[in-house]
């Protein structure tokens, strides 16, 4: 009898030793600008919108990001862009546009050699749009800029979730810093008088 226990909790062991042996789920910082110098706008408040709005479902992955691109480009507009004449009546607005990314699985080939290649299983495709737009005191746009970004990444068929994590992070963090480059440039070439 002590041996038909014993031989049922031996697969029980096993198993929890497997998951003991599964490192934990990674950890990421929230991607921030506050490294980067404010632009200064002439201008009395920055509003923050959006009109993007994620489906939650496939193939959309981004809400299942530690950080999605969302937050990532919320964080660009708060840590970076700075209203510096509070008497004023002008407003900046950020919006942003788009910040989704699309999980496409990729074909796996067939036949001896294939199992033994660890081939390209998904495809992650990452894409931002952000645009600034300067209200004068009458309510009128007198500047706009628009920036767009896009990454994509493929993973192997045998990524486990942690890798794919990180592919994850990464992708956030280099969508939204990529569009605040474009963003910036934008700003110095043709924001005069409204940037200091």
């Amino acid at each position: 009898m002590n041996f038909r226990r014993l031989a049922l909790c031996v697969p029980l062991l096993f198993a929890l030793a497997a998951c003991a042996s599964e490192p934990p789920p990674p950890r990421f910082p929230d991607i921030s600008f506050k490294g980067e110098p404010p632009i200064l706008l002439d201008v009395a408040r920055v509003e923050l919108v959006t009109t993007f709005q994620p489906s939650f479902a496939p193939p959309e992955v981004e809400h299942e990001f530690a950080v999605p691109p969302q937050r990532a480009l919320e964080n660009l507009c708060k840590d970076r862009l700075q209203a510096i004449a509070p008497a004023s009546r002008r407003v900046a607005r950020f919006t942003i546009v788009d910040a989704k990314v699309v999980d496409t699985p990729l074909p796996l080939k067939e036949g001896l050699k294939a199992d033994f290649t660890n081939q390209q299983a998904q495809r992650y495709d990452g894409q931002v749009e952000i645009r600034l737009d300067i209200y004068d005191e009458n309510g009128i746009v007198v500047r706009t800029a628009t920036a767009r970004a896009s990454r994509s990444r493929t993973v192997d068929q045998d990524i486990t979730p942690n890798a794919r994590d990180r592919v994850w992070y990464e992708m956030s963090d280099e969508l939204a810093h990529a569009a605040d480059q474009v963003l910036e440039q934008y700003i110095n070439a043709s924001f005069y008088p409204y940037k200091r």
